[in-house]
């Protein structure tokens, strides 16, 4: 569970897309096609925000932008570990990533998602399966 969310349109979702009002629940989280049942819903600028305690090693998830966003989508992924920048990934629509960082010591992680291109819009990221491991 985060200790600290926010994102930059809608509500904090985890597991579903938040739209509006009447479509909250049951949007599923799609990268490429794929379903994914895990994950954070992310509109930039976002940030998740973890204690971990320094008593994992590894972070992993595949990062994009949601299906059907608009073309002029794009988001920039980071992920931080005690403030020190450990992955960073500038995504389009249709376009995704896998990542895999040490986190081995970190107290607290932190990911983000902003703008890409000078703005947010359409920036409908998304961070599946996202899980921390011994």
């Amino acid at each position: 569970v985060w200790s600290d969310a926010r994102v930059g349109w809608g509500i904090v979702a985890r597991n579903h897309v938040w739209l509006d009002e009447k479509r909250r629940q049951g949007i599923f989280l799609t990268l490429g096609g794929q379903m994914f049942d895990k994950g954070l819903w992310a509109h930039a600028p976002s940030r998740f925000v973890f204690d971990l305690g320094g008593k994992w090693k590894t972070f992993t998830a595949t990062v994009g932008l949601r299906d059907g966003a608009a073309d002029q989508g794009s988001a920039i992924f980071r992920v931080l570990g005690d403030g020190k920048e450990l992955y960073r990934s500038l995504l389009r629509v249709g376009s995704r990533a896998e990542v895999n960082v040490s986190v081995s010591g970190v107290k607290q992680l932190e990911l983000t998602a902003e703008g890409g291109e000078g703005h947010n819009h359409s920036a409908w990221s998304i961070w599946a399966e996202p899980a921390v491991r011994r």
